[in-house]
């Protein structure tokens, strides 16, 4: 596959990702001014989980980068510590809620588990940039931008610098998997690789919502 057309393969599983994600976002979004303390701070748990995951993932990979590729290590380095933060912020929301999280003690929500378990153990550093850059990093997008102005104080505080990020992930995820995905067979692994855990983005989203109490159970 030419690169231009593998590019545009990928763009496109990004926009069809973030079309796909609005109607769950929207399930909890729309209902924030009204939202529980508790249904707050299992939205906070989960999403500080996610960063605590992540961070943790991409630092393992950087681990495992070699050395002529040290543009991708220089990724998976800088997105370790800005999930790191982004988790800081989470925790930070919680503590003010007179929560103290520790994320090896949440249970997250199935889908979530699956996601990040596929980042964590990618085969390299590119396929977890697949996986994560080009699997996921857009659908935060999508909550973070319609969070950033709305009524949740600590959401207002916290969502700028991360969205900020999420930006910043998927264009270094593009950047890199042009760069590098080469060749058929790798171009169908990464496509699919990020499709799954798009797929798994969406139906963690559901099934938080079914845990909210903001949908019955099996519905979609």
């Amino acid at each position: 596959m030419e690169q231009n057309e593998f590019m545009a393969l990928v763009r496109k599983q990004i926009k069809d990702l973030q079309e796909a994600a609005v109607p769950g976002v929207e399930a909890w979004v729309s209902n924030l001014g009204k939202l529980t303390d508790d249904q707050m701070i299992e939205i906070f748990r989960h999403a500080g989980y996610a960063e605590w995951r992540s961070a943790a993932a991409n630092a393992r990979h950087f681990l495992n980068t070699p050395d002529d590729m040290d543009d991708v290590r220089e990724a998976l380095a800088m997105e370790a510590y800005e999930e790191y933060q982004h988790f800081q912020g989470f925790k930070y929301a919680l503590a003010k809620m007179g929560v103290d999280y520790n994320p090896k003690q949440y249970t997250p929500v199935p889908a979530w588990k699956e996601y990040f378990d596929n980042i964590e153990f990618a085969d390299n550093g590119m396929e977890k940039i697949a996986v994560e850059n080009i699997g996921g990093e857009a659908r935060a997008q999508v909550w973070l931008e319609r969070v950033v102005t709305g009524p949740n104080a600590l959401l207002r505080e916290i969502s700028p610098k991360n969205l900020e990020d999420e930006y910043g992930h998927t264009e270094i995820g593009l950047k890199l998997m042009e760069k590098y995905a080469k060749g058929e067979e790798l171009q169908k692994r990464y496509l699919e690789k990020a499709r799954r855990n798009q797929e798994l983005s969406l139906q963690a989203q559901s099934q938080l919502n079914e845990r909210l109490g903001l949908v019955k159970s099996g519905a979609r």
